[in-house]
């Protein structure tokens, strides 16, 4: 039988390591995803997730279980991605303009320019589509990111979101809105999933894409990504956006993405982590 979340938070407080370490992989999971999605890259992703959970683990004695341990864990992690310095895929972020720009532009090049011989079309259309998703996260600034990520890909509710923020529960509903009407709105004019009079389809985006080294086939950022065993969203994407409006489209494209595992490796570093004797809990 599994120990509760709370008992375990319990016994790390008093001082158990091998609680504090079940606590850790318990949550590093969700924490990663939201560093991802935060940060478009997941060697950043894995260093802003490394950060956190020391942060985590140096804080233990202060949760006071006013909130779900998740919760608090979350706004660790929030107050983290929000104020710390920007990473690679930020820095080099565009604007939903340029976005438009790059589409339109890669429907031009998938006419004049093909490529033979590629890999598994399936595998580099499902890149691009997640790519292009994290792109239009970039497209927005830090404050909504994180809201959109929070309700639309962890589906937290706006008591949650506001504790996990700091926010008031109105102030999440309205910048989650603006989030959700910006995505909306280029959804529906650039993206075929979204409407289907729109020409562009993310297997028409690979030929540019590849030209221009947007996305390398012996290196694929999100499509090869390990996903948590109980992922079940990405493979229903298509199906579950059939006979949907627009705007539970645009909800779907979203809550459709995998869900990230941290890595193997990670699990041993957080072990080391806790066992170093450097972070007192």
């Amino acid at each position: 039988m599994q120990i509760q979340v709370e008992d375990l938070v319990e016994q790390a407080q008093n001082g158990d390591k091998q609680a504090l370490e079940e606590l850790i992989l318990r949550i590093q999971n969700p924490l990663y995803g939201l560093s991802m999605r935060m940060l478009g890259h997941p060697q950043d992703a894995q260093d802003a997730t490394q950060e956190i959970l020391i942060k985590i683990i140096t804080s233990l004695s202060s949760f006071r279980r006013e909130s779900s341990f998740l919760t608090w864990a979350y706004q660790i992690a929030a107050n983290h991605l929000r104020n710390s310095r920007k990473r690679r895929q930020e820095l080099s972020a565009i604007t939903f303009e340029q976005m438009a720009e790059f589409i339109d532009l890669g429907l031009t090049i998938t006419d004049q320019y093909q490529q033979t011989n590629l890999p598994d079309i399936k595998l580099l259309a499902k890149e691009i589509e997640i790519s292009c998703t994290q792109a239009m996260l970039l497209c927005l600034d830090r404050e909504h990111r994180l809201v959109l990520i929070l309700g639309d890909f962890l589906e937290v509710n706006s008591i949650e979101g506001s504790q996990i923020l700091d926010i008031t529960p109105n102030t999440f509903r309205q910048r989650l809105s603006r989030a959700r009407k910006s995505l909306q709105s280029f959804l529906e004019n650039k993206c075929g999933l979204v409407n289907e009079l729109n020409p562009c389809r993310c297997e028409k985006q690979i030929n540019a894409c590849l030209l221009v080294g947007k996305i390398k086939p012996e290196k694929l950022l999100f499509a090869s990504h390990p996903i948590c065993p109980e992922n079940h969203k990405y493979n229903e994407a298509i199906k579950i956006r059939q006979g949907l409006k627009s705007f539970n489209k645009t909800i779907s494209i979203l809550r459709n993405q995998p869900e990230y595992a941290a890595p193997k490796a990670f699990s041993e570093l957080v072990k080391q982590l806790i066992n170093s004797g450097n972070y007192h809990f």
